[in-house]
C-alpha cells in the first residue's frame, strides 16, 4: 500500500470531482537534508503523495542514473530534488560517509585523494562525485516537472522555501509548520545528524573555514564551475 501525506475522502454523490494528488518523487545524495525537507513539506499540509522507502517507486537516494524510464516519463509524477553547498557535504560526507570508500583500503571517506568507491561508481574525487550526482539528475530529469531545493535555504528560510515549493505545485499551504521544532529534533534516526542551534551555527560558517587552506583547496578544484553557478553557490 502506498503511503501518503494525505488521502481523499470518498467522494459523496453529487460532489465536485477531486483535482488528483500529485505524486512527488524526493531526490538527492545522502547527506543533503532530504528528511528535513521532506518533514518541512508534510507538516505545512500540502496535499501530495511522496513514495519513501519501503512503501515506494523509488528510494530518494537511488542514483541518477538508475532512476527508470518509465517514472521519469509518467506525466503525473513531480521530482524534487535537493543539494547542499559542497564545501558542507564534503564535511557531512566526512561525518558520515554511508556506502562511499577510498579504493585503496576500504575505509571511509577521509580525505581528498584516492579514488572514491560508492555502489559500482567510481569516482576520482569528492567533488566529482558531486559533480556527476547532479548534471545526471539535470539531463534526466524533465525541466517542467522538476524543482532544485537548496537545503541552506531550506535551514535558513523555510518560509520561503514552502511559498516557492506551493507556487510551483499550484498549492497553498493548509498548515504553518512548526520550524523551530522541526528542526530542533534530528532529522534522521540515522547517521550524525545536526539540528538545532548546531545546524544552524555550523552552516553559517563560510565554507572555506571547514577545512584547511590546502585541503579546501585540493577538495573543491574538480567542482564544475556551470553547476555552482546554477544552484547559487560560490566558493
Amino acid at each position: 500500500m502506498r503511503r501518503a501525506w494525505s488521502r481523499l475522502r470518498p467522494r459523496r454523490q453529487g460532489a465536485r470531482r477531486t483535482e488528483p494528488i500529485p505524486v512527488l518523487q524526493v531526490l538527492g545524495p545522502h547527506n543533503t537534508g532530504t528528511n528535513f525537507v521532506i518533514r518541512i513539506l508534510r507538516d505545512s499540509g500540502f496535499r501530495l503523495e511522496v513514495h519513501k522507502q519501503g512503501h515506494t517507486r523509488l528510494w530518494k537516494h537511488t542514483l541518477p542514473d538508475l532512476i527508470p524510464e518509465g517514472l521519469i516519463a509518467d506525466p503525473s509524477v513531480r521530482f524534487l530534488v535537493l543539494v547542499k553547498h559542497p564545501a558542507f557535504w564534503f564535511a557531512s560526507m566526512r561525518k558520515a560517509s554511508y556506502a562511499a570508500h577510498l579504493d585503496d583500503d576500504g575505509s571511509v571517506v577521509m580525505s581528498s585523494w584516492g579514488d572514491i568507491v560508492f555502489d559500482d561508481h567510481r569516482f576520482p574525487s569528492l567533488a566529482e562525485m558531486w559533480n556527476w550526482h547532479y548534471r545526471t539528475y539535470l539531463d534526466r530529469l524533465p525541466e517542467d516537472r522538476t524543482i532544485v531545493v537548496r537545503y541552506e535555504d531550506a535551514l535558513f528560510d523555510p518560509e520561503r522555501v514552502v511559498r516557492g515549493f506551493g507556487e510551483w505545485i499550484g498549492q497553498h499551504a493548509r498548515h504553518q509548520a512548526d520550524y523551530a521544532a522541526i528542526l530542533a529534533e534530528p532529522a534522521k534516526p540515522h547517521g550524525s545528524p545536526r539540528h538545532g542551534e548546531d545546524a544552524l551555527a555550523h552552516h553559517a560558517r563560510s565554507p572555506d573555514e571547514l577545512f584547511g587552506a590546502a585541503e579546501y583547496a585540493a577538495l573543491t578544484a574538480g567542482l564544475d564551475a556551470e553547476l555552482l553557478a546554477r544552484f547559487g553557490y560560490e566558493l
